[in-house]
């Protein structure tokens, strides 16, 4: 008896000291009594170890496994619904595992934080979306999406709502037909996404937008698929309106048919932006308004296709600006460096490498401005009677101007020509020879 007394009474002076409680019964509770936490640092104040430990709530709180073969569906769900709707909280995962799914995990309009901590969401079966977020203010971060080989998905995350955050989520040669579609989606921001989709084939969609407003994609890699950006032509259903206000900042496409597609959208921005070895199309808009692309290079892969910027209907208001526009191969009929249909366009500053065809701008309303325009098979046109094309152009080959106005070209080894009937400043009326240490020069000259 005295035996049993001694370590009944050890044992509760250690429960105490950590702040155990015991029951009755004497088994050791996980329950957490009052004991109090305080954060080193000034201004710290105590809380209980309860609240702490509930800062975080972990997937594995609820029974999740993580070994890639286990079921973890209904246990990462319900670590989500543990939330009440309206609170905030951080979900976490545990680091190196694989999670796998054989259903969709929905956030269920929780204002949450759903942190990878570097661990695996592994799609394992067939179903549509293997992660649905709606509602407001969730941020899924720090995660990898995989699927499995035999599984069939429509998308790997599917998003509506607003002011979302997703960051630091990858996925690398799983052949998703989509990986982020966005339907519906407002006021939300993407970071350090990193998706090689299909280095076979190129196949799938990594961002796909239907009728979302306000958005942004910024320091993130995407290739190996059919289309990096996809912006479809479907129209809100109540309301009809379409994308509107993407902004894609510093980002890389690499090894993608093409790069930025829209079908239809309004303000559609493009800024200090790389899309390499791009197979068909650098950035097009087939209807819509304000197309903007800045400070970016665009390079083909491929010795067929439109490589530039483009539009296939008059999409009002194009500006181009200060980018670089290369074909890596010889060039051939219908590659060109631009290639704009519409009114209010602008061509400023940028750079035309080697290659390409010909650009095009139609409406009298363009502005073809201070570009430098090199390579075999490269020129410009601007074949609207007030079109303006200033600045100096360094040309390969034959520049056509058409009826276009103030043509100021050096070092021309080809032909200029312009139309004689358009207004003031004075067009191009030809151009004397000057040989300068051996090397001629064309030198324009203007009629009145």
């Amino acid at each position: 008896m005295k035996k049993h007394f001694k370590s009944w009474f050890g044992l509760l002076a250690v429960a105490l000291s950590i702040g155990v409680a015991l029951p009755a019964s004497g088994a050791v509770s996980s329950g957490i009594v009052d004991k109090m936490f305080i954060q080193a640092g000034t201004g710290a104040v105590s809380r209980p170890y309860s609240a702490k430990l509930g800062d975080v709530i972990s997937v594995e709180d609820y029974g999740a496994v993580g070994d890639g073969v286990a079921d973890d569906t209904a246990k990462i769900q319900a670590a989500i619904n543990h939330l009440q709707s309206g609170a905030s909280g951080a979900i976490r995962f545990k680091s190196g595992k694989t999670y796998r799914i054989t259903g969709t995990v929905y956030t269920n309009n929780r204002s949450i934080v759903l942190d990878g901590n570097n661990a695996i969401l592994l799609v394992g079966a067939n179903m549509t979306y293997g992660l649905s977020i709606n509602g407001t203010n969730t941020e899924v971060r720090n995660l990898q999406i995989n699927r499995a080989p035999a599984a069939t998905v429509t998308a790997a995350v599917y998003m509506t709502g607003l002011q979302h955050v997703v960051r630091n989520v990858t996925s690398r040669a799983q052949v998703w037909p989509v990986f982020i579609l966005a339907q519906d989606l407002k006021e939300s921001h993407f970071s350090n996404i990193r998706v090689d989709n299909d280095p076979t084939n190129r196949t799938g969609i990594v961002f796909k937008f239907d009728y979302s407003v306000n958005n942004t994609v910024s320091e993130s890699m995407l290739g190996f698929a059919a289309q990096a950006f996809y912006g479809s032509s479907t129209g809100q259903p109540s309301s009809g309106y379409h994308n509107e206000g993407l902004l894609i900042s510093n980002v890389i496409v690499v090894y993608a048919g093409k790069a930025v597609n829209f079908d239809n959208g309004t303000f559609i921005a493009i800024v200090n932006s790389c899309f390499d070895f791009i197979e068909n199309i650098g950035v097009f808009m087939s209807n819509g308004t304000d197309l903007n692309v800045m400070n970016t290079w665009i390079a083909s892969n491929q010795t067929n296709g439109f490589i530039g910027v483009g539009t296939t209907s008059a999409v009002d208001g194009v500006s181009l600006q200060n980018n670089v526009f290369v074909r890596g191969a010889a060039p051939i009929t219908g590659t060109a460096g631009v290639s704009l249909s519409g009114p209010n366009v602008l061509v400023i500053g940028n750079r035309f490498k080697s290659g390409m065809n010909g650009g095009v701008v139609t409406q009298s309303t363009g502005q073809v401005i201070g570009n430098n325009v090199s390579g075999g098979g490269t020129n410009i046109v601007a074949n609207a009677s007030a079109a303006t094309v200033l600045g100096k152009l360094a040309v390969e080959g034959t520049l056509t101007v058409g009826t276009s106005q103030g043509i100021f070209p050096t070092g021309l080894s080809g032909s200029a020509s312009a139309g004689g009937n358009g207004a003031a400043p004075a067009q191009v009326a030809g151009y004397a020879t000057v040989v300068i240490g051996g090397t001629s020069y064309k030198i324009p000259y203007y009629g009145l």
